[in-house]
């Protein structure tokens, strides 16, 4: 079969059809009237082959059942999706295995994409993603290169990032060479899809993926999470101003405790006289001072003092 006839047979089935064709339509979905546009006319993003969440993607008008992942290549999708969602910048949406009509023939999803809010004029429908992420375990770039990426770019899709779990590589299609381009663990994906950069290491490992969503709702201040340090911060700031009134009732009761011991001529040598004045237990303070004043001897208050050093 060659390359142009999935296509012509599609053009086929409309001539011969004496209504429009439809696309396939699910509950909850509305089907619009599936056109086949000439080569100047732009096909939305939305324009069903495929029906949602069927198990099915469409590639140069064939069909291909879409099977469940299994946990080497679900579990890396996973933690991708919670860390491009976290670090969307406002204006614009994360989706998984968000179907995108790519051309006549072609109706696939990639695993994570980012897309700005709201409506395309040109289409009317949504608009088509800026930054398209794969997670591959089992496909190689081959098979990326062979018919993924040229469809996506062609659809709009700026830049297209892969996961490849098994080397634990991040790679990126470079449109200028032509090529692949590697991304090592230390360096940081920006784009303006994005609030907070992508940093490589954080889609490769879960303890930097939670770092860097914790980053990314403080670099957005997420509401909730804000509200909650204000309350923490409000908390520590009564408590140190508690802190500071007990330390200052500490500090008043000290001095007259040495005050009377002055007035009284009991002479007591700098340790003791500092140990006083570091004392933060206003109980035992109040205890010397009440003692301070009847004390008969210097004797009798060094044996109080003792009580400043227990444990």
């Amino acid at each position: 079969m060659s390359e142009n006839e999935p296509r012509q047979s599609l053009k086929a089935s409309a001539q011969a059809s004496s209504t429009a064709i439809r696309e396939p339509v699910s509950p909850g979905h509305e089907g619009h009237g599936l056109r086949l546009p000439s080569h100047r006319e732009r096909l939305a993003p939305d324009d069903r082959l495929a029906i949602p969440e069927a198990g099915e993607e469409y590639i140069d008008g064939e069909r291909f059942e879409v099977m469940a992942g299994d946990a080497a290549h679900a579990d890396p999708q996973c933690d991708l999706a919670y860390v491009v969602r976290a670090c969307v910048a406002k204006g614009y949406i994360a989706s998984t295995e968000l179907l995108t009509r790519t051309d006549v023939g072609s109706d696939f999803a990639t695993d994570i994409c980012v897309r700005r809010e709201g409506t395309d004029p040109e289409t009317g429908g949504r608009y088509v993603e800026e930054v398209s992420f794969e997670v591959a375990n089992s496909q190689t770039r081959r098979d990326f290169e062979r018919v993924r990426i040229p469809k996506l770019l062609a659809a709009g899709v700026r830049r297209i990032i892969v996961l490849l779990v098994p080397e634990g590589d991040v790679i990126e299609w470079s449109v200028e060479d032509n090529d692949w381009k590697g991304w090592t663990p230390d360096t940081s994906i920006r784009d303006r899809v994005f609030k907070k950069p992508l940093h490589v290491k954080a889609l490769l490992d879960a303890a930097a993926s939670d770092k860097l969503v914790a980053e990314a709702l403080l670099a957005k201040r997420e509401p909730h999470l804000m509200s909650v340090l204000k309350r923490r911060e409000s908390r520590g700031k009564t408590r140190g101003e508690a802190q500071g009134v007990l330390k200052g009732i500490a500090i008043g009761l000290a001095e007259s405790i040495l005050m009377t011991y002055d007035e009284r001529g009991i002479r007591l040598d700098e340790e003791n006289r500092q140990a006083i004045m570091e004392c933060e237990d206003t109980d035992l303070l109040r205890l010397l001072l009440r003692k301070a004043v009847v004390a008969p001897s210097a004797a009798d208050v060094l044996a109080d003092l003792e009580q400043i050093s227990e444990p």
